[in-house]
């Protein structure tokens, strides 16, 4: 059985499960490739229909030809996405920032989908949904963005759409890779990078739905600077609409989490980060963030902080001797070079200089109400170190497992990394 078998069983199998508490049924006449009638509209689908459904080769994705009872609707939709707002002050924020000028149900309201994904919809709901939710999240944030940089009606609800669906790519994914203690493969990884091109895929086979809410779907993990996957796009090349949701889908985890310091690390993120996201986009997030009281310092002490700064100046020690060796050819170096030049330029903007720490340590040691202030970035610096490696990994899958067997200065950076 191929790898694609194996992530189409997933959702597979959410279908037929989703039988035991939906009455599913054919919507239409469903046909075998060779134009023979298997099963008539309206018929009931119970897993025993559907098990032999399976292993036909149909005219049509079989979830092309169902639906459910009951089934997600906009006004469903609506419903949930005001009930999430009402149990998060966070969220909540932002709708209320929309003020009386923009009728945030309005604009829901009037989106139009073909019914095969209202289906998906509701098999998300009821067996993804965390992906569901997380969906629901970033259609408020990705039409507030809209509504800030003041797109017309139609882009912002092609935005809208495509930050539903977003992450349906997803729900092809084994649902044990998804665990938060679950610790993935090299092999199991690149499943994960390539949900956008699923869900294009996926939102592609509906030619009525304007084509660039597949095209900002795919886009939503690009990065202005080439940072992003799954095609490396820079600057212009994105799509606004894939750099809006690209901004939307970031901020949509710390603003569903209800938690102020997730607020506080995603705003430093943001500006640590600012050229990987679309000219002025960061503002609008950040200035919603600045307006809710935290109310809590950035956590870890000043002990811990010292350590983290050891652990970067470590990280740059061990690379610096590889990268200062002329005999050193290859690929992957450089690659790790260049990003590692990036970061340092990144993190010089706000006042740390990752390349020359002891200075960093001198500042805050010497003014510790600042040093508070050094913790969420020190902990950025650590994470995009530790994403330099997972991109070599995804970008280099065989030649990074070999690395790890040996002990050369890509596993010496990863044990050191490893190790926060």
């Amino acid at each position: 059985m191929s790898d694609h078998d194996t992530e189409v069983d997933h959702y597979l199998k959410a279908v037929t499960d989703l039988g035991d508490t939906h009455e599913i049924v054919a919507d239409k006449d469903i046909y075998s490739e060779n134009g023979t009638k298997l099963v008539a509209a309206g018929i009931r689908i119970t897993s025993k229909l559907y098990e032999k459904l399976v292993d036909h080769k149909l005219q049509l994705p079989l979830d092309m030809s169902l639906s459910a009872d009951p089934t997600v609707g906009i006004a469903s939709i609506i419903a949930d996405i005001e009930a999430m707002a009402d149990s998060n002050p966070m969220l909540k924020h932002v709708c209320d920032e929309f003020g009386s000028s923009y009728d945030l149900k309005q604009m829901i309201a009037d989106i139009r989908l073909p019914a095969p994904m209202f289906f998906r919809l509701t098999v998300s709901k009821e067996k993804f949904p965390s992906v569901y939710e997380r969906g629901l999240s970033s259609v408020v944030l990705a039409l507030f963005v809209a509504h800030c940089e003041k797109m017309n009606d139609q882009d912002a609800q092609s935005i809208a759409i495509a930050a539903l669906f977003h992450n349906i790519g997803m729900m092809h994914v084994d649902p044990t890779m998804l665990a938060p203690a679950y610790v993935m493969s090299s092999i199991e990884r690149r499943h994960i990078y390539a949900h956008p091109l699923t869900a294009y895929m996926l939102i592609k086979q509906f030619s009525e739905l304007p084509k660039n809410i597949a095209e900002a779907v795919l886009e939503h993990h690009e990065r202005m600077d080439g940072r992003g996957y799954p095609r490396g796009l820079t600057a212009e090349k994105i799509s606004r609409c894939g750099q809006i949701l690209g901004v939307a889908v970031v901020a949509t985890k710390a603003f569903e989490s209800a938690r102020t310091e997730e607020l506080e690390k995603l705003k430093v993120t943001l500006k640590v980060n600012a050229r990987q996201y679309g000219n002025g986009l960061i503002g609008h997030i950040v200035r919603v963030i600045d307006q809710i009281d935290s109310g809590t310092g950035s956590s870890g002490s000043l002990g811990q902080l010292s350590e983290k700064m050891t652990l970067i100046a470590n990280v740059f020690d061990a690379f610096n001797l590889v990268a200062d060796d002329d005999s050193e050819d290859d690929e992957i170096l450089e690659f790790t070079k260049q990003r590692m030049m990036r970061l340092r330029v990144d993190f010089l903007d706000v006042g740390i200089d990752l390349n020359n720490i002891e200075t960093s340590v001198q500042v805050f040691e010497s003014d510790p109400e600042l040093a508070h202030e050094y913790i969420p970035l020190v902990n950025e610096a650590i994470w995009q170190l530790k994403s330099i490696l997972l991109e070599i990994s995804r970008r280099w899958t065989h030649e990074f497992e070999v690395a790890m067997l040996d002990d050369g200065w890509l596993s010496k950076l990863q044990s050191l990394l490893l190790a926060k």
